[in-house]
């Protein structure tokens, strides 16, 4: 009994954690939090294979994912109900869901929704996968202490 409600307990202390990570005012990062999304439920039908893309639809590039579609966008940058990715990632009818249930495909998770949607509501900056980014040192958020413990006095006040 102890050994399971240590276990909950951890859970539920990670999964406050993934919820306090989404709250954060931090941007969301394209390369670090969208592109894995977008490529393990997405690209599969929306991706660079043009012998498995569905209508047409590319979210790996802007261009097309922007793309005015009959008065429609797969993302409009600040505007959620316009984005028909929130609209269909949200949907419950299984005929406009997506991913749709015949996909092989599991369904977003409430925290991988949450994220899609800041990213949206925060413009929709595009990125590239990290290995082309160029690296930026950033400064300890702690001045006067060894960048190590910096990093972890920050991780532990938030």
């Amino acid at each position: 009994m102890f050994r399971y409600s240590r276990w909950s307990l951890s859970l539920l202390l990670s999964y406050g954690g993934l919820i306090a990570e989404i709250r954060a005012d931090a941007p969301v990062s394209f390369s670090r939090d969208v592109l894995p999304i977008l490529s393990d439920r997405c690209f599969k039908c929306h991706g660079p294979d043009a012998t498995h893309r569905q209508a047409e639809l590319r979210l790996d590039l802007r261009e097309s994912a922007t793309a005015d579609r009959d008065g429609r966008a797969a993302i409009v940058p600040r505007d959620l109900t316009a984005s028909q990715l929130m609209v269909r990632i949200r949907s419950t009818d299984p005929d406009l869901r997506m991913p749709p249930p015949d996909s092989q495909r599991k369904r977003l998770s409430p925290v991988e929704m949450a994220i899609l949607q800041r990213w949206i509501e925060q413009g929709a900056p595009w990125g590239r996968h990290w290995s082309f980014e160029r690296p930026t040192r950033r400064s300890p958020p702690v001045a006067n202490a060894h960048p190590i413990d910096a990093y972890v006095r920050a991780r532990l006040s938030r």
